[in-house]
């Protein structure tokens, strides 16, 4: 089985007015630049520190892999790296690096950057990285020559060659051979970083822009924009007003906007709508660690009060694929055969009380006797951005069950401190998912404590350590593909998550922009490819509407 991704193309008739074809906008900006709005300031561009999708999205312009996935075939293609082999057995990559490249300040890249980055990964305790655990059974990194580097395995992993091709190397001369703290708080590479790719981070001005100058001394293909400004602005509504105002290139619309804001005559001869496949999912994480979801039968029961189908249909206007599950649910390692569980108070209620939460005082709230004490269901629900219409909806159907559930509205640097120190009771979190699952990081019990991990729910089963260091030695995936279920179907029984959506993206992007497409695959767009075109030169008879959908090849 395999992925198509296809295009379908769905054409809105514009009834293009004579008058307005010409017209300029009323802001007038430098046409070299594109503009972005990013809802969070990320905490750092340090490549090996930053957790967030703003600062992944910018560093994916300014550092560079050894090799990277086409977005659209989801092929390897050489970056860094020109070509590579992989021995028999799996256990050594070679890459050759490509001759020629410098680093932003001048100086060369060598295999030598490639152990120092790996070195900081992999042996260096004290720099904060969520990769580590990926790189456990990588027994040595060695520097052939300067542009050789191998990587030595001491045991089969089914992520070997993904791993050593998507390292993203730093500057040894740039962090002056820092190690540790000095490495995780270096006052240049941590908002400035040095890198190889087509732009460099100009400036950073704090709570209100990162401007990206491209680099005219890039091996590659010179991309089209001299600039790319990247402005802070945490307030959706703004957001979408700098848009319509052409302050901004691009926004993300929504299922509210996609279906009642963004129909107009008026809005289709500015911009094109394009709706395409995501590669996240959203999902409310129960910290198993605290004492109203440390029972499955209560996380079961949770689940079963979450209304999922009326929240797609109602704020989310219809868009959406339920999940029961953490992959990607058109990969084969997804097993399309479990059912979500159904919405069902009646059923929640009856596995409360089985768990022993019973409204004993009759004071509307369910309570329980835990170690000599009696404790009310009474929890936070954390939440960070525009997730305030899930959470009233969550709320009320808790509060019918028995349950009282207060809202915690966190900003976001701060909603990711908690959520890494798993301080909360419960919270809304989306992730992104990956073509191929390790799911060492986010599910095994040793992740648990690890406050650098994505084991949010602190969820911890004997079976789903023993399948996941399974799948990791696997390398047949038809041997993978069964494990993989069987894991899934642990989840599914435990419910550490409710899982809701993997959505769909719907954007809006302005009609000066050609040649843009979208993928599915992250980061689901390559702004190097953009071009721009004189507004008095904007093609008014193309789409207004673009669709993209996947369908499954057996």
């Amino acid at each position: 089985m395999r992925f198509v991704y296809m295009l379908i193309v769905s054409v809105v008739a514009l009834a293009v007015s004579a008058t307005l074809i010409g017209k300029r906008a009323q802001i007038e900006r430098p046409d070299d630049g594109l503009y972005f709005a990013v809802g969070q300031e990320p905490e750092t561009l340090n490549p090996l520190n930053c957790f967030d999708t703003t600062g992944g999205r910018l560093l994916r312009l300014v550092m560079e892999q050894l090799a990277e996935r086409d977005l659209w075939t989801l092929d390897w293609k050489p970056a860094l790296a020109t070509h590579w082999e992989v021995s028999n057995d799996g256990l050594t990559h070679t890459f050759h690096l490509r001759r020629g490249v410098h680093w932003q300040d001048g100086s060369p890249f060598t295999a030598d950057d490639v152990r120092y980055t790996w070195e900081r990964i992999h042996v260096d305790p004290d720099v904060r990285t969520m990769a580590r655990s990926d790189w456990v059974d990588c027994e040595a990194c060695e520097v052939l020559d300067d542009y050789t580097v191998r990587f030595r395995w001491k045991q089969p992993y089914f992520l070997a060659f993904s791993l050593c091709a998507g390292l993203t190397p730093v500057s040894r001369h740039a962090f002056g051979d820092a190690t540790g703290k000095a490495f995780n708080n270096h006052p240049i590479q941590d908002r400035t970083p040095t890198g190889t790719g087509p732009y460099r981070v100009e400036r950073w001005e704090t709570a209100r822009r990162i401007v990206l100058v491209r680099n005219e001394s890039y091996w590659g293909e010179r991309p089209f924009f001299e600039h790319i400004v990247n402005l802070f602005v945490s307030e959706d509504q703004a957001v979408f007003q700098l848009f319509k105002k052409g302050e901004i290139d691009v926004v993300g619309l929504g299922p509210l906007r996609w279906a009642r804001q963004s129909d107009s005559e008026s809005f289709k001869r500015r911009f094109t709508k394009v709706r395409y496949p995501s590669c996240g999912y959203n999902f409310i994480a129960w910290n198993n660690d605290r004492v109203w979801f440390r029972d499955k039968r209560v996380r079961r029961a949770m689940t079963h009060l979450v209304n999922r189908e009326l929240i797609r249909d109602t704020i989310e206007f219809g868009f959406g694929y339920i999940i029961t599950g953490p992959v990607y649910p058109w990969s084969p390692a997804y097993d399309r055969t479990i059912e979500p569980i159904p919405y069902d108070p009646d059923a929640a209620k009856r596995l409360l009380d089985e768990a022993g939460w019973i409204d004993h005082d009759g004071d509307g709230i369910r309570d329980k006797v835990i170690d000599g004490e009696r404790v009310r269901f009474d929890f936070e629900f954390t939440i960070s951005g525009t997730e305030n219409a899930r959470a009233t909806i969550f709320k009320e159907e808790f509060r019918k069950a028995g349950i009282r559930m207060r809202i915690r509205h966190l900003e976001w640097a701060v909603y990711l401190t908690h959520l890494f120190e798993r301080n909360y009771d419960a919270t809304s979190v989306g992730e992104s998912m990956g073509l191929e699952v390790d799911h060492y990081l986010m599910w095994h019990s040793s992740m648990a404590d690890a406050k650098t991990s994505a084991n949010y729910s602190n969820f911890r089963n004997a079976e789903a350590d023993a399948l996941i260091e399974r799948i990791r030695v696997t390398l047949d995936e038809d041997e993978r593909i069964p494990l993989y279920h069987r894991f899934h179907a642990i989840l599914h029984e435990e419910q550490p998550f409710t899982f809701l959506f993997s959505g769909e993206n719907t954007e809006a992007y302005n009609r000066r922009l050609v040649n843009v497409r979208f993928a599915p695959a992250y980061p689901g767009r390559d702004v190097t490819q953009w071009r721009a075109v004189p507004r008095d030169q904007i093609d008014h008879s193309l789409p207004a509407v673009v669709v993209q959908d996947i369908e499954l090849e057996e």
